[in-house]
């Protein structure tokens, strides 16, 4: 997960020397990035099940090979990678194991079905960042893990309602608020600023 935040950070920092007039540290921060990414698809990178490894072990070395829906459904969401066949590859794959159509929601690993309030604005955006029709389901399914008063709470339980020992129900959480929130506009609109050149483009679905 960190790698692929780190990624992301390294190219906004080289588009943001570009802007700036930097140019001798936009290849220091493009290398940076670049170096972090061609890792990341080396170790954790499981060609044989077609999505990232969420984990490694720091005593034995060993992956955790089963898909971890905030970590498999990151990539996209945060700018690591554009979606080429190997994310949709990822994105697909990993929800096999964890979407639930019925509710348009996903578990957060195989084995738990509680997820915490901004999964489903991760499944949102991939979806829709690779053109999926399931993102309708899962644009309802944003909708159905709301509080009645339209926050998200930190974590839901399987029927998608609020887990109620969680504290801080019934307020704007920015982090879960601002991920779905975020991913449903993105939806809607395809909104997608570039503020360097003080342009923004829509792709409505």
């Amino acid at each position: 997960d960190s790698a692929f935040e780190y990624v992301a950070a390294a190219a906004a920092m080289a588009e943001m020397a570009a802007a700036i007039g930097r140019a001798d540290e936009v290849a220091e921060f493009e290398a940076a990035g670049e170096r972090v990414r061609a890792a990341t698809e080396r170790i954790y990178r499981q060609r044989e099940r077609g999505y990232y490894a969420p984990a490694m072990s720091a005593l034995s070395g060993e992956l955790y090979r089963y898909p971890f829906a905030n970590i498999n459904l990151c990539p996209l969401w945060i700018g690591y990678a554009e979606p080429d066949d190997r994310q949709i590859e990822n994105v697909l794959n990993a929800l096999r194991w964890l979407f639930r159509p019925e509710s348009g929601t996903a578990k957060l690993t195989p084995a738990c079905e509680y997820y915490v309030g901004m999964t489903p604005g991760y499944v949102l955006w991939a979806l829709a960042e690779i053109d999926h029709p399931a993102a309708a389901q899962a644009l309802r399914g944003v909708l159905a893990a709301a509080e009645t008063s339209g926050g998200f709470a930190e974590m839901n339980r399987p029927d998608d309602t609020p887990a109620r020992d969680v504290w801080g129900l019934h307020r704007v959480r920015p982090w879960e608020g601002g991920i779905n929130a975020g991913a449903m506009l993105r939806y809607l609109t395809g909104f997608e600023p570039d503020a360097p050149n003080r342009r923004v483009r829509f792709a409505p679905h």
